[in-house]
């Protein structure tokens, strides 16, 4: 929460990741990472692309879960 109080834009980029899809947003350790849980891989590149078009993160990636 500190963090978070400190940085509202963590917040913001958690809110927009749900909104555009993703099934939670959270943000890893105490930061700067945010995070987001896609059901599909076309949600996911879509917020990738929305998150990057606004502007508010600094870097943006897409990655897969591994399941060993």
């Amino acid at each position: 929460r500190v963090t978070v109080d400190a940085y509202p834009v963590i917040d913001q980029i958690k809110k927009m990741m749900i909104k555009e899809g993703a099934l939670n947003a959270m943000m890893s350790g105490s930061g700067p990472t945010v995070f987001g849980i896609f059901p599909d891989e076309q949600s996911m590149i879509a917020c990738q692309q929305f998150l990057r078009q606004k502007g508010e993160a600094r870097q943006v990636y897409t990655t897969e879960t591994f399941t060993p």
